[in-house]
């Protein structure tokens, strides 16, 4: 499996090249069925990795509703987000002792819960948006440009302003599927994705990197089932 922080590494030393070069993509993918044959996907749960924080709970929602809606575009029926975490959160379930159940058994009994044959274990690792404003008008103002940047980088409205504009997004996203039935791992995938667009100076605007995130789900869910029709 390809190393996630050498990925990032290697999207930062990138940075560089993609603002002196243009518009390039940087991409690392990996996708491998565990036990060699693939699991029964007529119905299959999402659940993020919980981690805390604002900002990690926004970007996993993000993630955890892309990925169902890549899973139903390919006719996968899927577990309703809010029912999941309702489910985990769930005051009796901690009274009935699935805390302290094994990680096979955790997974064995939220199969029988939410009536899924796969829960999908997902872990968007990286989601990060970085716009690079270039001077290279000598009339232009240094402060202004630091300016701008910032602003860029803290809501995202980019204001060209006439200077060049690198826009760099990166997205990473990890995930597992669990055979409810034998709470043993089938698969595991992993996807990291960074591009960088100039923005064209005369069409300033909110850029976010949506697109990219649809797109990384849907290859990894397109991964997943090219697994399963084998």
């Amino acid at each position: 499996m390809k190393n996630k922080r050498s990925a990032v590494a290697a999207f930062g030393a990138t940075i560089l090249f993609w603002t002196l070069a243009g518009c390039h993509t940087y991409e690392v993918r990996q996708f491998d069925s565990v036990k060699g044959q693939a699991v029964q996907l007529g119905r299959a749960a999402v659940i993020m990795n919980a981690l805390s924080g604002t900002s990690t709970k926004d970007r996993n929602k993000l993630f955890s509703e892309q990925l169902i809606v890549s899973l139903q575009k390919q006719g996968v029926d899927v577990a309703e987000r809010q029912k999941v975490e309702a489910l985990l959160v769930d005051a009796e379930m901690i009274k009935r002792g699935l805390a302290d159940l094994s990680e096979t058994q955790r997974a064995q009994r939220l199969g029988r819960l939410l009536k899924v044959d796969v829960i999908i274990y997902a872990d968007a690792f990286v989601n990060h948006t970085y716009y690079q404003y270039l001077n290279r008008a000598v009339l232009n103002s240094e402060s202004r440009r630091v300016q701008l940047q910032r602003e860029a980088n803290e809501n995202g409205v980019v204001k060209s302003e006439g200077y060049p504009i690198i826009a760099s997004h990166a997205v990473g996203l990890s995930m597992r599927g669990v055979d409810t039935a034998t709470g043993e791992i089938v698969w595991v995938g992993y996807r990291f994705k960074a591009t960088a667009t100039k923005v064209k100076d005369d069409k300033p605007e909110t850029i976010t990197n949506f697109d990219i995130v649809r797109g990384v789900c849907d290859e990894i869910v397109a991964d997943l089932l090219s697994i399963r029709k084998t």
